[in-house]
């Protein structure tokens, strides 16, 4: 039996895109499971049971974060893109490299093979929090619990051969000349996000493999009645939890740092500033993952310590916005679709960042937790401010992925749509949060159905304004005009070769370029 070669294929570029469409596939099947939810929160009243609803947000959390936004930005962009923009013929280890997607593939479809479970899928939502997480009566059957953390593990051993591989490529394949102050922000960003991977995730996969043996055997790691300790795994699981937020956070600085100098003709103003504020966000991430816990009773001292590391890390991240917003002032501004969703970015991160701010403050977090505030504060960064990144890399690597350009129309349409729809969808989740809506339930009451209503109404035409991105790719490979080896007029290495590039990349070595010589010197035109 000969088997399809782009399914065997070891090309970093066939294994992006193979990245691609499967956590394209999970983040549509997570879409349609967070519309099944906001039609249960369409009004009080209850349709779904409320098993059947945990097993909704459980799985949607799960799929939305571990098999959708972190692999399409390190499995799919990360690897098409990096080898491109370093110069190289491909990753370090080919092989290793095909491994770790087809690891990623067994690890999702075993994830959604809970659904045909007898009983159905885990429910303790995705954080599994115990006790209720090791109890069948609340979480679900021992082989819906078991399937859930082996899924998890698998995609972490998979995240972290292919952090290994992002690593040894970019230290050791770099084109000549190509020094670190000349490696591209996306691909800096990468290095870094690798970094924080191999740190973090064998924490979760350790928490993981001590929940599952409580869940099946009742050891009692995490279980008060038998000796053990429940914050023992909130400590764990959010000493990965918020890394990871920052595991998908870099990677978005990188793809908003490429595009705004194209489409404003400017340098990308403060380059080494950006980068000292990535590594150092990188760093600061592994110490402020208690601030998830100011309600379980934390020492004060302690809350107080996490207080002032979660607001310092804001300043950082504040810098690389300062610096985004001023590589736009006064350049030479092109509103094409990347452009746009690069700069939907940088405002709803804005007010993302600033509800963030509240949270950390200790307070205003303990009337806020557990509230719907916190899912509105989560998915205006994660959705909002992610999902508009995400957007904006896909429009702007599409011609040099397939050759072919997207319809200018349908994605200004596609970016107005989502971008009004999203800031009032999770502006609205922020106000029924102050007024004491809490998260996780299936009801609530009386007083927080019209904006509910509107909450679901909102979230079920965002959903049809995805199709429109889905119209605008069919259309692109069938009809779309060719794009040519740089139709955006960049200066990073991706776009010195053709549209798709070739096996190997590169005729010949490249010359490194200074990736953001647009003739704009300081602001100027």
């Amino acid at each position: 039996m000969r088997f399809p070669r782009w399914l065997i294929s070891t090309d970093h570029k066939v294994i992006g895109l193979q990245y691609l469409v499967l956590s394209l596939l999970f983040l549509i099947i997570g879409g349609v499971l967070s519309i099944l939810i906001r039609w249960e929160l369409k009004d009080p009243q209850a349709t779904f049971s409320p098993e059947l609803y945990n097993r909704l947000f459980t799985m949607h959390g799960t799929l939305m974060i571990f098999f959708a936004a972190i692999p399409m930005l390190t499995g799919a962009f990360g690897n098409y893109v990096v080898p491109l923009q370093v110069g190289a013929r491909d990753m370090a280890f080919p092989r290793l490299n095909a491994l770790s997607f087809w690891i990623f593939f067994f690890a999702g479809v075993l994830n959604l093979s809970q659904f045909f479970l007898p009983k159905g899928a885990f429910a303790a939502s995705w954080l599994a929090y115990p006790p209720l997480s090791a109890s069948e009566a609340f979480s679900g059957t021992g082989a819906a619990r078991a399937v859930w953390s082996a899924s998890l593990i698998l995609m972490g051993f998979s995240s972290i051969l292919g952090a290994i591989n992002v690593l040894v490529t970019v230290i050791t394949m770099r084109t000549p000349g190509m020094g670190w102050g000349r490696v591209p922000v996306f691909t800096w960003a990468l290095f870094l996000t690798s970094i924080i991977v191999i740190l973090v995730i064998p924490f979760l996969s350790g928490a993981l493999y001590l929940l599952t043996l409580d869940q099946l055997f009742g050891l009692g790691f995490f279980l008060p009645r038998q000796g053990g300790s429940a914050l023992l795994w909130q400590h764990l699981f959010w000493f990965f939890g918020h890394p990871e937020v920052y595991i998908a956070l870099l990677p978005l600085y990188g793809m908003v740092g490429e595009i705004l100098p194209v489409f404003s003709r400017k340098t990308l103003y403060g380059y080494r500033f950006i980068i000292g504020c990535m590594v150092a966000t990188a760093a600061l991430s592994f110490l402020v993952w208690g601030h998830h816990m100011y309600t379980t009773g934390m020492n004060l001292y302690a809350a107080g310590f996490f207080m002032v590391w979660t607001k310092l890390i804001s300043v950082p991240a504040g810098v690389i916005v300062l610096s985004f917003i001023a590589t736009i002032w006064r350049g030479d501004l092109r509103f094409e679709t990347p452009m746009l969703f690069a700069i939907s970015f940088v405002v709803t991160f804005i007010l993302g960042g600033l509800t963030g701010f509240f949270n950390a403050t200790i307070p205003v977090d303990l009337y806020v937790h557990n509230t719907y505030w916190v899912v509105g504060h989560f998915h205006l960064v994660l959705v909002s401010a992610a999902v508009s990144a995400i957007y904006a890399g896909l429009y702007f690597w599409w011609p040099k992925m397939t050759g072919r350009m997207l319809h200018r129309g349908m994605g200004r349409i596609h970016f107005w749509g989502s971008f009004v729809l999203m800031i009032l969808i999770f502006s609205l989740m922020h106000l029924v949060g102050l007024g004491g809506m809490r998260r996780h339930l299936y009801t609530y009451e009386l007083p927080f159905a019209v904006p509910n209503a509107v909450i679901s109404s909102g979230a079920f035409l965002l959903s049809g304004f995805q199709l429109v991105l889905v119209a605008n790719m069919v259309w692109s490979l069938v009809k779309g005009p060719p794009a040519g080896d740089d139709p955006w007029g960049a200066k990073t290495l991706e776009w010195k070769t053709s549209s798709p590039p070739p096996h190997e990349n590169f005729h010949e070595d490249p010359e490194a370029p200074e990736p953001y010589a647009y003739g704009l010197p300081e602001g100027g035109r």
